[in-house]
């Protein structure tokens, strides 16, 4: 072998030792490259998705609770309370089972009054509605509440309610739903963040009220929620985002509408643990191919085969993406309401549909990264800004969402429908503003007000028809009455005994008619407002003692006992003339209506007593007749209206003396009110408050 030929081989042989060691180091560094790259693309797109996955559970959750509350809301007035007795609430369940079983995450529902009873419910019971928090807080009706279910027996479970008014009585009651918040979760959501991922809703302290997915550490029920890796660290108590908390990466999400965070986290290494576990066969397939060729294209086929796993996993993800998306977009294009969301710059985000609606904007073009001055631009443009709106208007809007402020007001648009704007700054700098048609309410509202203000006038017109129409009669009753006392004492000479009797008919028929006269006028004159009362110190022993020595002998005939109990010295405020209408209307109708048994007597009590802290009187009128029937009661305090029918009654009457009565006390700011039950008698108390705010200076009470 000559010397060339020996450097040939040598060449050869060299070069044959170097290219297997380029070969052998090419191999492991693209092993080495894909591994961090395969780590990197999977970490990335975990995150990614997660994040994506956390905001659009979170406007699940928000929806949700929005939606419930309107179905309370609706549900407040269908509520008629107080039930009638025997009447059961299937009229209410009526209206219950459609709005509640609307609502996927529904599982129950129930309405109860103040009182614990209950008035609707659908769907599973509610264990121990009674001992909710919501329940012991009666009268909160400024925003709906959300309570956790025990968590051990029911995870994912919450309560939501609040308390509404039934518009028919004015009572309360509150509404309860009971909602499963696991079934808001996506499916590929166990997968996403693994055995070891988390997800629940935390209260302001930190600790877990709702757990949907406990993880790893653990999420006990009321426990202070601990970061993964750490000893005897808490979690953070600041809203959190994707943040890398040692050994866990971790999302904390203030909810918009409830004090509750949501709590979404996941551990990277188990997520990448498949990734890690191909890692070391990437490292087997470079040793082997250092040693055999052949083993490149093993090589190649596994690196193929973990891209294909990797562009699977982010299709995957993409996939779930994409579905969130659509639940969130479907769930915005059924709100009652338009919405708009801002970035930190002003620019829009986010719209619906009911947006568009309202504004009558053209759907098929895109608003996204228009500003507000560019809507406000937009709408002048095409004549729609309304009356409303003019260049002091648009500055406040605008400051008010530069400087992140609240704000609410209701615009007229060119179209004449009223909208209720409502603009809520949020804590990552964007905003949110929602518009809601407000139109039908403002109608309803100007209707009512104009039935009321007719309503009024006609009544007034009533009244003075009354009044000037009593004043007329009683002159020509007077006369009447006067010529048939002078025929029957006998003035113009004898009369014929069968004349006296039609005489004393005449006689007896004007002056009831003349009283009839008198009340009506006197009640005609309280409701127009002209009944003048002079209020002042007065003795009430003599007004009392007046008031049953003139019916002392209509008493008599009727077998009733008048007792007078009054306290000496004791003064009551009040107009002195008024003071002796009321007794005498109120001892009237005692004597009239207590009828003792053949052979027995009756009694009525007349009482006055001083309150223990001396705000003012009580007249008390106590009898023991026929009572009053429970469901005449509140109809009998209005005009014409009596105890006995006019065909059954045997002592006839107006029906007006309780009227007169009540409409005299509420000159006095005073009020009358009866207890009476049929068979047993009557009490009825008439109070007269003390001035402690009136002058007293031009009268001053006795000493």
């Amino acid at each position: 072998m000559n010397t060339g030929t020996a450097h040939r081989i040598f060449l050869m042989r060299a070069g044959t030792v170097l290219g297997t060691l380029l070969f052998i180091a090419a191999v492991f560094l693209q092993a080495s490259v894909n591994i961090r790259t395969n780590e990197e693309t999977a970490q990335l797109a975990t995150s990614r998705a997660t994040n994506i996955t956390t905001l659009s559970l979170r406007s699940l959750i928000d929806q949700t609770f929005g939606q419930v509350d309107q179905a309370i809301q609706i549900i407040a007035s269908y509520i008629d309370l107080p039930l009638d007795p025997g009447q059961s609430s299937s009229e209410l369940d009526r209206h219950i089972v459609p709005l509640i079983r609307a609502l996927d995450v529904a599982t129950g529902a129930v309405v109860m009054a103040a009182d614990g009873q209950i008035l609707g419910r659908w769907g599973e019971d509610i264990i121990h509605p009674l001992n909710s928090a919501l329940y012991q807080r009666p009268n909160a009706h400024t925003a709906f509440t959300v309570e956790p279910v025990n968590q051990a027996a029911r995870p994912g479970r919450v309560t939501l309610g609040r308390w509404v008014k039934s518009e028919a009585t004015g009572a309360q009651a509150v509404v309860l739903v009971t909602l499963d918040l696991k079934r808001l979760l996506p499916p590929e959501l166990p997968e996403l963040l693994g055995h070891a991922g988390r997800v629940g809703l935390l209260d302001a302290d930190g600790r877990a009220t709702v757990i949907l997915k406990p993880g790893r550490p653990v999420l006990d029920a009321g426990a202070l929620v601990m970061v993964a890796g750490a000893v005897d660290e808490p979690l953070p108590a600041a809203p959190l985002s994707g943040v890398a908390l040692r050994e866990e990466i971790l999302w904390r999400v203030p909810l918009r509408i409830a004090p509750l965070d949501l709590l979404v986290s996941y551990r990277p290494a188990e997520v990448l643990a498949a990734v890690r576990q191909s890692a070391g066969n990437a490292w087997i397939i470079a040793y082997a191919a250092s040693a055999v060729v052949l083993i490149l294209g093993l090589a190649l086929l596994g690196q193929l085969t973990r891209v294909e796993r990797n562009r699977r996993r982010l299709d995957f993800q993409e996939t779930a993406l994409r579905a969130s998306n659509d639940k969130l977009e479907a769930a915005l294009a059924h709100m009652n309401q338009g919405l708009v969301m801002f970035d930190a710059e002003g620019r829009i985000l986010l719209y619906n549909r009911r947006y568009l609606d309202i504004f009558d904007y053209d759907r098929d073009r895109s608003y996204l990264n228009l500003t507000l001055p560019d809507l406000y631009a937009m709408a002048a443009q095409m004549g729609r800004l309304g009356p409303m709106v003019d260049a002091e208007h648009i500055q406040a809007r605008l400051e008010s969402l530069e400087k992140g402020q609240r704000l609410q007001f209701i615009r007229q648009l060119s179209n004449g429908t009223h909208v209720e704007c409502r603009h809520e700054p949020l804590t990552s700098g964007w905003s949110l503003s929602t518009y809601t048609d407000v139109s039908d309410l403002i109608r309803t509202a100007n209707a009512f007000a104009q039935a009321k203000d007719d309503a009024e006038q006609a009544n007034r017109a009533k009244s003075a028809f009354l009044a000037n129409m009593s004043h007329e009669l009683r002159t020509p009753l007077n006369a009447i009455i006067g010529f048939s006392d002078a025929l029957i004492g006998g003035y113009f000479g004898a009369v014929a005994p069968k004349h006296l009797e039609y005489l004393r008919a005449i006689q007896s028929s004007g002056r009831y008619l003349l009283d009839l006269i008198a009340d009506i006028l006197d009640i005609a004159k309280i409701e127009a407002g002209r009944y003048d009362l002079q209020p002042t110190w007065v003795p009430v022993e003599a007004p009392v003692q007046e008031a049953v020595t003139l019916l002392a002998p209509r008493a008599e005939k009727a077998r009733v006992d008048l007792v007078v109990k009054i306290p000496p010295g004791l003064v009551i405020y009040a107009d002195e003339r008024a003071l002796r209408q009321i007794l005498l209307n109120l001892l009237t109708n005692a004597v009239k209506f207590t009828r003792p048994p053949e052979g027995g007597r009756g009694t009525i009590l007349i009482r006055a007593t001083l309150a223990p802290d001396g705000s003012g009187v009580t007249l008390t009128v106590r009898d023991n007749g026929i009572g009053i029937p429970l469901e005449l009661q509140d109809a009998i305090l209005q005009p014409f209206v009596q105890v006995e029918a006019a065909q059954t009654t045997t002592d006839g009457g107006t029906g007006l003396g309780l009227s007169i009565v009540r409409g005299l006390l509420d000159g006095h700011n005073g009020s009358l009110t009866l207890e009476s039950e049929v068979g047993s008698g009557t009490v009825v108390r008439a109070w007269f408050p003390n001035p402690a705010t009136v002058e007293e200076a031009n009268h001053p009470k006795p000493s």
